[in-house]
């Protein structure tokens, strides 16, 4: 207890049901990755040397630069290596080779619009999925904690679950590659997402708060962010005021004030008529090159 409050150690960890911490991590040394394989040292016991642990394992993306930190976990009925790597980032190219610019808007229906038009509609995987989950749910309520039949249940939930977090997570990975490699610069909107899908925050619906959950805000931003530092590209987020009501016309400009629910976005002043989602993301594109000074303010 003086290590906890003289602040030289934490707080004893939470075991899991199992009665055992379900993570750890290796700094550095004391192991080595070899052929897709994990390799760690147990040093010597009593004057024995240990015999090597060695895990195999499946690469998701290569490996790149010095290794400096693997955390190994339990989730959802999986071990997982998270392997940190020192790499040095590309410089980001200059502002004035910049050709190819996109402007994204998220949404719910659709999980994101971008300038050029092309939309990626949500496929709506969790949802798939909620009427088998609720009966997993109440057959699990029937059952008493910590028994066989409980565990049973129970993992089939965590099944179920990461299987759909996998696919959402695939499409967001693929869709940010995508996004990147055919563009120079990328203009998002800033949203706060954690306050956006909090509890607390009487102004969004709960059926908004789950769809941008389900959605992946966060992590397609995230993803996008990261990789257009490793390409060395350019992006932006900007402030969502009016995006969705300003006519993006070049001519034009005007915010349409009336503007509600409609799908189809109509200027009242010029008569330009767009996808709202796709008027929005010209917009989001508009904003980025105007803090840039990639077109002339006005």
């Amino acid at each position: 207890m003086k290590k906890i409050w003289g602040k030289k150690a934490g707080y004893p960890r939470e075991k899991t049901e199992n009665g055992w911490h379900d993570s750890f991590s290796i700094q550095q040394s004391g192991y080595q990755i070899k052929d897709n394989q994990l390799i760690l040292s147990q040093g010597n016991h009593e004057g024995k040397r240990q015999p090597k642990i060695i895990i195999p394992f499946e690469l998701t993306n290569p490996l790149k630069g010095e290794t400096k930190i693997i955390n190994v976990s339990w989730k959802k009925n999986q071990w997982t290596l998270n392997i940190a790597c020192d790499i040095e980032i590309p410089p980001q190219m200059p502002l004035s080779e910049i050709k190819k610019m996109l402007g994204i808007d998220r949404g719910v229906r659709k999980i994101l619009a971008i300038s050029e038009g092309w939309k990626l509609f949500n496929p709506e995987y969790w949802n798939k999925i909620e009427k088998k989950y609720i009966e997993f749910q109440r057959s699990l309520d029937r059952k008493v904690k910590g028994s066989s039949n409980w565990k049973k249940v129970k993992s089939k939930m965590s099944s179920m679950g990461k299987k759909t977090s996998n696919r959402m997570k695939d499409l967001c990975h693929k869709t940010s590659r995508e996004l990147v490699d055919k563009s120079d610069l990328l203009a998002l909107e800033k949203l706060e997402t954690s306050k956006m899908v909090s509890k607390e925050n009487k102004k969004v619906g709960k059926w908004t708060r789950d769809g941008m959950l389900k959605a992946c805000w966060g992590k397609l931003a995230f993803f996008i962010v990261y990789k257009a530092k490793g390409a060395g590209k350019w992006y932006m987020f900007v402030s969502p005021s009016n995006t969705s009501k300003r006519c993006s016309n070049a001519n034009c400009g005007k915010i349409n004030k009336e503007l509600k629910d409609e799908e189809t976005f109509l200027c009242p002043s010029c008569g330009y008529k767009e996808d709202r989602d796709v008027n929005a993301a010209k917009n989001i594109l508009w904003k980025a090159q105007k803090k840039l000074g990639l077109i002339k303010t006005g």
